[in-house]
């Protein structure tokens, strides 16, 4: 999995289908955070991390949180969302690529740059 953040702009990012991995149930309650990382592995500015991913309601264990358009980003650059779900005891974490863009309006499938 990889984003894109347009820098200057709000964005979403989400957790799907979290799952208990010995009842294949969907995770509807868990506890989830995501902290955005850069290549020292330092929390980016402009957002207080870990920010809490909310469940959305009637999925089948989605996440979602909101990150500021205020992230301290450098335009094409690399960084790392880091997130962690725990649900009774247990404790997983993915590590994603997030990319840093600068939107312009050849990024629209209807341009005419």
């Amino acid at each position: 999995m990889s984003l894109t953040i347009y820098m200057g702009n709000t964005s979403i990012i989400e957790l799907s289908e979290l799952k208990d991995s010995l009842t294949v149930v969907y995770l509807n309650s868990a506890t989830v955070i995501v902290t955005l990382l850069d290549d020292y592995g330092e929390e980016v500015g402009g957002q207080v991390w870990p920010l809490a991913m909310d469940y959305v309601t009637d999925s089948d264990g989605t996440y979602r949180a909101t990150l500021s358009s205020g992230l301290d980003l450098v335009a094409n650059k690399k960084y790392k969302a880091v997130m962690q779900a725990t649900f009774a005891g247990n404790t997983a974490q993915w590590r994603c690529n997030v990319f840093s863009k600068v939107r312009t309006c050849c990024d629209e499938a209807d341009c005419n740059c």
